[in-house]
């Protein structure tokens, strides 16, 4: 049974590793922008995010902190608002 069981989760992690190499590589991109400009909006809109993300309780951690997926969601908001767009490389 525990044989089966570890069979079945090395089988999931495999699947799941494979899955992430297909991923397609994509970059921001905005016309007329340099490496630069993307640089300061990305350190500008992460600091946007860290301020903007509710902060909660993480006993894991025994402190408070934002979750990372909404800090993500609200940089990369912030990146297309001001006009970048995530395109393939």
């Amino acid at each position: 049974m525990a044989r089966s069981r570890h069979r079945r989760h090395g089988l999931i992690f495999a699947l799941c590793a494979l899955a992430g190499c297909g991923a397609p590589a994509v970059e921001w991109a905005k016309p007329g922008a340099d490496p630069t400009a993307l640089a300061r909006d990305e350190r500008e809109c992460q600091i946007e995010a860290e301020s903007l993300s509710p902060q909660a309780y993480d006993p894991r951690m025994m402190g408070v902190m934002s979750d990372p997926q909404d800090r993500l969601r609200l940089r990369e908001a912030c990146l297309t608002m001001r006009g970048w767009r995530r395109v393939p490389r």
